[in-house]
């Protein structure tokens, strides 16, 4: 079953990544991508697979790998979701974080705020993942030379964290 083999590489990836064997993680990630790719196409598990791969580029310190896999990602995660969904802020935000690491500042504050404004639709605001998008911000608008905005999206950040916890 090909749903049952990239749930297990998925499940094996994100082991192989918690455990630092970084080699072997690649490995199962490619495999779900491979197999979701290939037999399932367009479905939330081939979405789930190319986002598993493309974070784990991300946290190996390859973010130019990690950023068209979460433009797919995004496009899937988009088409098959309904409404404003946390799965696509999250993806957003480290679609964001991601061009960010590679060089693309203005095109990590575009998918920052769009996460950061899906974050505010979300019934309980999902602050943890409001806070992280806000600190991204506010890292982006010191490194573009924008103290202002970078202390406006910092005290959010610190609210949002304090009203969550």
């Amino acid at each position: 079953d090909p749903r049952l083999a990239v749930l297990e590489a998925l499940r094996a990836g994100a082991e192989a990544d918690a455990d630092g064997r970084t080699a072997d993680a690649l490995l199962h990630h490619e495999r779900a991508v491979e197999v979701a790719t290939s037999r399932l196409p367009g479905t939330i598990l081939e979405a789930n697979a190319l986002d598993g791969l493309a974070f784990h580029h991300l946290t190996s310190g390859d973010p130019r790998s990690a950023v068209p896999l979460y433009d797919r990602s995004l496009e899937l995660y988009r088409g098959l979701l309904a409404g404003d969904q946390p799965r696509v802020a999250t993806t957003l935000h480290n679609l964001a974080v991601a061009e960010s690491r590679a060089g693309r500042p203005d095109e990590a504050r575009r998918h920052a705020l769009a996460a950061l404004e899906i974050w505010s639709r979300l019934p309980d605001e999902r602050t943890a993942g409001a806070a992280d998008t806000m600190q991204l911000l506010a890292n982006l608008a010191r490194r573009a030379g924008d103290p202002g905005e970078a202390e406006a999206f910092d005290r959010r950040a610190r609210d949002a964290r304090t009203a969550g916890s």
